[in-house]
């Protein structure tokens, strides 16, 4: 299983950031990945194609699936983790995150839908209405 402790810490990070400041605040985090855990996406990549990461070491980028359903949890969890950076034996109070209902995370969200609920195909719509649109150009936004 595919474990990223850095990015659990980092959304804690963002979600105690938030939960100080006076006047909130929005995380929209963006990659590739599932919602259900990620269990073998590690990959390489060369020219633009895949390839086994041990294939060509140093030669190829190396890749993984972010596990999107860890990052919520580490958000919504009513447990108490430790902020990056922090001892495990450090038992001042006010470096631990501490969840509470003031945020949540939410998601995650196919491509689509997510840009289909912020306007993106009445958009679309609006462009191909527009009457500066061409034909070419209208197709190419249908397409």
């Amino acid at each position: 299983i595919e474990v990223c402790p850095e990015g659990i810490l980092l959304v804690r990070d963002i979600a105690n950031y938030f939960e100080r400041s006076a006047v909130g605040g929005a995380a929209l985090i963006v990659d590739y990945g599932s919602g259900k855990g990620s269990t073998d996406s590690l990959r390489g990549f060369s020219r633009h194609k895949q390839v086994s990461f041990l294939s060509r070491p140093g030669e190829c980028d190396i890749t993984a699936d972010v596990d999107f359903a860890a990052l919520k949890h580490a958000v919504n969890d009513k447990g108490r983790g430790k902020k990056r950076g922090q001892n495990e034996d450090d038992d001042d109070n006010t470096t631990k995150f501490t969840p509470n209902n003031d945020y949540a995370a939410f998601g995650p969200k196919e491509q689509g839908e997510f840009l289909a609920s912020m306007g993106a195909i009445e958009r679309v719509s609006a462009l191909i209405e527009d009457d500066d649109t061409t034909d070419e150009q209208a197709e190419e936004l249908y397409t």
